[in-house]
């Protein structure tokens, strides 16, 4: 088999694709579980954070975080460790 520096890179690229998935549906999950339904384009807020240190420590903010707004507020102000502004 060949070792292609290029299809190495895209093989890691589409590993970090799906592992961002997976985390978003796991934020969303922790939310829905907590605090019921969530509210119209949440999901898709959610949806458009590129980073997965952001994506990662929001998970654990799902986890901890005393109320949905609570979360919101952290979500929309970007206020993640990382450089994501929000959407």
């Amino acid at each position: 088999m060949i070792e292609s520096p290029l299809i190495q890179e895209l093989l890691e690229q589409r590993g970090k694709q799906v592992g961002n998935q997976v985390r978003i549906q796991d934020i969303l999950r922790v939310l829905t579980l907590r605090f019921g339904d969530l509210p119209a384009g949440f999901a898709e807020a959610v949806g458009v954070i590129p980073d997965d240190s952001a994506l990662a420590e929001l998970l654990d903010f799902a986890v901890v975080s005393p109320d949905l707004e609570s979360f919101s507020h952290r979500l929309y102000a970007g206020r993640c460790s990382t450089r994501w502004t929000g959407p």
